[in-house]
């Protein structure tokens, strides 16, 4: 498993809400999520520590207090920003071609819950890169219709492993800890806002990978 803070994160609401939260609990990204959202300060850093995954990462982001912003009510302590200043999107990973690691599918990636149903390994050739604690986004119809979202969590500490071309990855940069990417992914959104966005004929459209 990949570094996983206990209690940290935002639980979205709707289909594939985060595992062992439920509630009335403002999704991540609250307003445009193209353009920004609500994201927590210094204050919001994870609680040291490890173990859990994305099912323990809720609650160490939220203030017991709510402060006014230009977006309503958010959490005391969060700012409202740009989302490019939170989260790094298709982050560069390196993979020597010829390589022979982990990889991972899209028929693989799962709809539900945060962990990949089976990992192969094989030789690398052309594909996306990841690294435990990025978030696995698809991006074209109809996967990502059907919810298609992972943690990754399966690898070796320092391995990158790779999969589609049609994977958007996700990597928060600090303070925000690794399970907030896959948590904002899983919420309704983003997800609305990525969907309305895709490009390309019918029966193959896609999300703009920038």
């Amino acid at each position: 498993m990949g570094a996983a803070p206990g209690r940290n994160g935002m639980a979205p609401a709707g289909n594939g809400s985060a595992p062992g939260r439920r509630g009335g609990v403002p999704p991540p990204g609250s307003g445009p999520p193209g353009s920004g959202g609500v994201f927590p300060g210094a204050s919001g850093s994870p609680p040291e520590g490890n173990g859990g995954g994305p099912e323990t990462a809720l609650d160490a982001l939220f203030s017991a207090s709510f402060q006014d912003s230009e977006l309503g009510h958010i959490p005391s302590g969060w700012t409202a920003k740009p989302l490019p200043e939170a989260i790094e999107v298709n982050p560069r990973r390196t993979l020597k071609a010829g390589t022979i690691a982990p990889y991972l599918d899209m028929k693989n990636l799962p709809t539900q819950g945060h962990s990949a149903e089976e990992v192969i390994v094989r030789e690398f050739r052309s594909g996306t890169k990841f690294q435990n604690g990025d978030t696995l986004l698809a991006r074209i119809t109809p996967c990502l219709e059907n919810g298609k979202t992972g943690y990754v969590d399966f690898l070796e500490d320092g391995q990158v492993g790779w999969g589609s071309t049609e994977y958007i990855v996700l990597a928060p940069k600090p303070p925000l800890p690794p399970q907030f990417g896959y948590l904002l992914a899983r919420s309704e959104a983003l997800r609305s806002h990525a969907i309305q966005n895709m490009t390309g004929t019918s029966g193959r459209q896609r999300v703009p990978s920038e």
